[in-house]
């Protein structure tokens, strides 16, 4: 045999060998899935995603994700290890091997023996960790001829959701000015900043308090600091994927201070809030935030509402239509009561 001849003879042996290594292995092993089994009988198999808010959501092969209410259920036990958080804060990396009772079995770990949580003390399966969400937009416009003008828009806000808790943060700022005439100097038309803070803790899933800050200065309204702080009780209606909606109620302490002579104003307040984020398609998203401040001690009351129509452009980039109502029962004089302001703007989602 010559040795090109013995050369290939090897190769051939060494892939059969392979091949047959291959077919005595069979295909490898599927991985065995999670189970769950509802107090009617039914049973349910898949990988158990999460769990919170008392529904569990289970990823099935054929049905997709699939979500099943904790209190339906007669037992569950998975294959891997969960993430499993107790109302306390107490985390427990285990495989849930069981329901006895009223409370959820975990298998032993690390020389420890099995563990029993009741279910009523269950918080969450496998939490995603806490992060932000928001947007970032700015604007700004240019002309020039017999009227000379320039203007810049910037906004931002932000959310960061857990649990039990929600911190939202949102802020605006629009200047703009303009000359009449050539030579003439540059006159503000406007220069409004505003800022508002709010912390939010649900003492249910759909109930919550609040604390809430926010402060306004507006040149035109001759407003050197509109300012608020308070608290109250807010009520989540919806919170889908699509849709999120609450209204709130509570007092807050709301000040006045003009840049002009007019006497500052100081007084209680109640504090009525309605929230809106709808998704109507998925590149078309409508936001609302309105609010109203009847005083407790006089006859004044102002009423504000920020309107959104947000359109996405490619990936995370959106353009805004923005209308800002702003109406002031009782305004500096000289002053009108309403004010709107409507901008066009370029946003980026986080």
């Amino acid at each position: 045999m010559t040795p090109f001849s013995a050369k290939w003879l090897r190769l051939g042996v060494v892939l059969a060998a392979c091949a047959a290594g291959m077919v005595a292995q069979g295909p490898a092993p599927k991985a065995e899935p999670d189970v769950i089994v509802l107090k009617n009988g039914d049973r349910m198999t898949g990988k158990v995603v999460s769990m919170s808010g008392g529904t569990i959501v289970l990823k099935n092969d054929l049905l997709g994700d699939v979500k099943v209410p904790l209190d339906t259920v007669q037992t569950l036990s998975t294959a891997g290890t969960v993430d499993v958080t107790a109302d306390d804060g107490e985390r427990f990396k285990r495989r849930i091997t069981g329901i006895e009772g009223d409370a959820l079995v975990l298998s032993p770990a690390e020389g420890r023996e099995a563990l029993r949580i009741p279910l009523a003390r269950l918080k969450a399966f496998n939490e995603p960790p806490a992060t932000w969400t928001g947007s970032i937009t700015a604007g700004a416009t240019l002309s020039s001829g017999n009227t000379d003008r320039r203007s810049v828009s910037a906004s931002a806000n932000a959310v960061r959701r857990t649990l039990d808790d929600r911190i939202s943060a949102k802020a605006d700022w629009q200047y703009s000015e303009e000359k009449n005439a050539s030579g003439q100097p540059w006159e503000i038309s406007q220069r409004r900043v505003f800022g508002e803070l709010q912390y939010d803790y649900f003492v249910s899933k759909k109930l919550y308090v609040y604390a809430n800050t926010s402060a306004l200065y507006d040149v035109k309204k001759d407003l050197q600091l509109r300012y608020q702080i308070g608290a109250g009780m807010g009520y989540q209606l919806i919170e889908e994927k699509t849709v999120k909606a609450g209204v709130e109620a509570g007092l807050a302490y709301y000040s006045e201070n003009y840049r002009s002579a007019t006497p500052d104003e100081d007084t209680v307040a109640a504090r009525a809030a309605g929230k809106l984020d709808w998704e109507i398609l998925p590149w078309l998203r409508f936001l609302e935030d309105a609010t109203w401040f009847p005083s407790l001690e006089n006859g004044d009351y102002v009423v504000t509402f920020d309107s959104r129509l947000q359109f996405t452009m490619i990936d995370n980039f959106f353009a805004q239509l923005q209308w800002l109502v702003d109406y002031d029962n009782s305004p500096s004089p000289g002053r009108e009561r309403t004010d709107q302001l409507v901008g066009l703007s370029i946003g980026w989602n986080f």
